[in-house]
């Protein structure tokens, strides 16, 4: 009878870590879709990085023929001097003319210097961005590591309780031999008593 309880406290603590088990199953199957979710999410702040890297390149090339232009059309204006304003006024006294050349001098400027300022504001604000998803990307990173860590832990706690079922089962059927020991004792002896 002492067996018997014994084998049912046993068989009660064995169905206590069985349910543990298939919780820590559930967990690391929870565990491993959401690492499998990160990594997806780490993929695509990859994709948009790249993206973001080569539109900062383009806007930095296109910025850097701004600047070339800008710096021919100075290079342009010191070495041709008789088209500036002074080099009219020697070689031609159109005040027409003198003013149409320094309206388009003054929009051909003001078209440099917003398309400069564009480009600037452009660059700025996509290495802003890149810097952005730079570090969405190391916090994903960060709970990628976090996730892996958890699924080990949840792994391990999976593996010690396997081993503390295997010993349930172990010790069961230790008692169970037991108790079919006694249980040939009590026969052996009820057939004595009979003869």
């Amino acid at each position: 009878k002492d067996q018997e309880e014994n084998k049912d406290v046993l068989e009660g603590e064995k169905a206590t870590a069985e349910q543990r088990l298939n919780n820590l199953k559930a967990q690391y199957k929870s565990i491993s879709s959401d690492l499998e979710a990160l990594d997806e999410k780490k993929t695509a702040k990859e994709a948009e990085i790249e993206t973001k890297t080569k539109e900062l390149e383009e806007a930095i090339a296109v910025q850097e023929q701004q600047y070339e232009n800008l710096k021919l059309r100075i290079q342009y204006m010191y070495e041709k001097p008789e088209d500036d304003l002074f080099g009219l006024f020697l070689r031609d006294f159109n005040i027409i003319e003198i003013l149409n050349r320094v309206d388009n001098t003054i929009k051909i400027q003001e078209y440099d210097r917003q398309k400069l300022e564009e480009y600037t504001a452009n660059a700025e604000a996509l290495d802003l961005q890149k810097q952005e998803l730079e570090a969405a990307k190391k916090e994903l990173e960060g709970l990628i590591d976090e996730t892996k860590v958890q699924q080990a832990k949840v792994s391990k706690l999976q593996k010690e309780t396997s081993t503390t079922i295997s010993n349930y089962l172990n010790e069961i059927a230790v008692v169970e031999q037991q108790i079919g020991d006694k249980e040939a004792e009590i026969e052996a002896k009820a057939k004595l008593l009979k003869q």
